[in-house]
């Protein structure tokens, strides 16, 4: 079970103002000496995406706390607050506003698959957001100057497919792809798609698309008869681990050999579990460096996280974990410039700023903020393989591939 929530320091100075029409809380970061500075993780760490997301609290906490032992922002303490939606996006909105309006939060560090709910609010009142860009398309829209994702250059609102994909289906040996998505999630419905015209842009079949999967669903029973019937020999399913996973073995029990393609489940935990039979084999990939490699940024990474949420070394972060991190590193990066008196709207405008943002090497590929909404940067994907003994690392180089023409939706 994950550690209860870190008391919260003394509560920030906040000046209000309206905007849009509603009461806004903006933080003077220095309104009174040395006031501690407040940013909000929103993040699902109950409820149907809890499994995926759970751990993403560690990431975020043990960054604040390494950038807080280096002295905050000039001597004033970062304030991290963990803000749990539960699962529960018809009040994402009213979420995001406690944690700004009541809370005091300058920023927003979004690890949570429902922030397509609330952006608007937090554009319309300029609340800078970093995180995850892995719920929907508002991360690469050119009017919301205030979103910045800290996991890829590779954003844009009609998420197009990416070669990328393609080169790896090619790498593993793929002869013909299935996919899977949520229905209520954008982007995890269009990812399903995107596998499929990756697919077909180097000449693999893609028999079988799915994108009405209920969210969290784990009964695969009869998606996994029409998986093999339809030949797939690799699944590509763009969704949370816990249905990666049983999807997985409901193929197996209903006879299929076909190897899974996860954006998802890369974790300690998944070694020696029940899934684990059904995974071996298949392929994870991720924009991150995976621990495996075993890098200066990893072995730095796991050092906090086991200082400062005493999370042993023996383990690795997952994707939660890295989204977590990534997302209050580039946060921490936009208060450094913004400095002790910092302000919402001036962490957006530092932070557009920043032209070479790497989360300390730790990822594939460097992000520019200046240029990030008007170009399609390549997408750079770092591939592991189930085996018996653990998760086995195919290259210490990354894949990296452009959008594919005519791919993607046809409005954000």
């Amino acid at each position: 079970m994950r550690k209860p929530m870190r008391a919260m320091l003394a509560a920030t100075t906040v000046a209000t103002s309206v905007l849009a029409g509603v009461t806004v809380a903006t933080v003077e970061a220095g309104a009174s000496t040395k006031a501690p500075i407040t940013i909000a993780e929103i993040v699902s760490t109950t409820g149907p995406a809890g499994a995926e997301y759970a751990r993403a609290a560690q990431g975020f906490q043990a960054r604040v706390a390494l950038a807080n032992a280096s002295g905050g922002i000039d001597g004033h303490k970062i304030n991290g607050v963990v803000v749990n939606d539960a699962g529960n996006y018809t009040e994402e909105t009213s979420i995001v506003q406690g944690a700004v309006q009541t809370k005091g939060a300058i920023g927003i560090v979004s690890v949570t698959p429902f922030m397509f709910e609330s952006y608007r609010w937090l554009q319309q009142n300029h609340i800078p957001v970093t995180g995850a860009s892995s719920d929907g398309p508002e991360w690469g829209t050119p009017k919301n100057t205030n979103m910045f994702p800290s996991d890829t250059p590779a954003v844009q609102p009609n998420s197009p497919a990416t070669a990328a994909l393609s080169k790896l289906m090619k790498l593993v040996g793929a002869k013909s792809v299935a996919s899977l998505g949520y229905s209520i999630s954008p982007l995890s419905s269009q990812a399903a798609k995107n596998f499929a015209a990756a697919a077909k842009y180097v000449h693999i079949k893609a028999p079988y698309v799915n994108t009405t999967v209920t969210f969290g669903a784990t009964d695969f029973s009869s998606e996994a008869l029409a998986v093999k019937a339809s030949g797939a020999t690799v699944v590509a399913p763009s969704m949370d681990d816990n249905s990666n996973f049983a999807l997985l073995q409901d193929l197996r029990n209903a006879g299929s050999k076909a190897k899974g393609m996860l954006a998802t489940g890369l974790e300690p935990t998944a070694i020696g579990s029940s899934a684990w039979p059904a995974l071996q084999g298949s392929y994870f990939f991720q924009v991150w460096k995976p621990s495996q490699l075993k890098t200066k940024a990893n072995i730095a990474m796991q050092a906090a996280l086991k200082k400062y949420e005493h999370v042993s070394t023996k383990t690795f972060p997952d994707w939660a974990v890295y989204e977590g991190w990534g997302g209050a590193t580039l946060m921490i990066k936009g208060l450094q410039q913004a400095g002790p008196k910092a302000t919402s709207q001036s962490i957006i405008s530092k932070l557009r700023k920043v032209t070479n943002f790497t989360a300390n090497t730790l990822l594939a590929k460097p992000i520019n903020y200046a240029t990030i909404m008007k170009t399609y940067g390549p997408s750079c994907l770092y591939t592991v393989k189930a085996v018996q003994s653990g998760f086995q690392t195919l290259s210490p180089k990354a894949i990296c591939g452009t959008a594919i023409p005519g791919t993607g939706t046809t409005s954000g």
